[in-house]
């Protein structure tokens, strides 16, 4: 039992490393499944009759890298570091936003907050959002879309403020 769930744990480490390369690389998420996959099997093939073959193969066997299955991991591990990002900003007792206003290669203007923590010994900035402004640029139209996305920014802003006043 044991030896079968540090083999599960190893499988889905090596689909999170593969898709995380895809991912990084910019790459098709099809490119799993047609290319990794086909590659370790020549490999296997390659390697015919060394003891690890077997093991290889049985382990690419068991490896899904089609590219809905990479496409709904690198969904969830973009989650997942959200979550890590907010929480270290809510739970930093100093925390500072900035906003900037780009625009993108569609010329469509993009609202970026970023936010300013400590984490630990260390001093973080991150990227906690990206809003699109739909119409112009004016200091009404930022205030009308952080106002109107205030319980998710506000929300950051009054949970770090709590919890500093609390540690006062």
């Amino acid at each position: 039992m044991r030896q079968s769930l540090i083999k599960e744990h190893r499988l889905e480490l090596f689909s999170c490393k593969a898709d995380y390369i895809v991912a990084r690389e910019k790459r098709p998420y099809a490119e799993g499944e047609v290319v990794i996959k086909p590659v370790l099997e020549s490999f296997v093939e390659i390697f015919e009759g060394e003891v690890f073959q077997k093991t290889v193969r049985d382990a690419i066997a068991g490896v899904a890298l089609s590219s809905n299955t990479i496409t709904r991991r690198i969904e969830s591990m973009g989650k997942d570091l959200r979550e890590q990002i907010y929480d270290d900003f809510r739970s930093s007792p100093y925390i500072t936003l900035a906003i900037d206003e780009s625009t993108d290669i569609t010329s469509e203007a993009q609202l970026l907050v970023h936010g300013k923590f400590a984490c630990g010994c260390r001093i973080v900035e991150e990227l906690l959002c990206c809003l699109t402004l739909h119409s112009t640029t004016t200091g009404h139209d930022i205030f009308m879309i952080l106002f109107s996305r205030r319980i998710s920014l506000i929300g950051f802003v009054s949970e770090s403020v709590a919890s500093t006043a609390l540690h006062r």
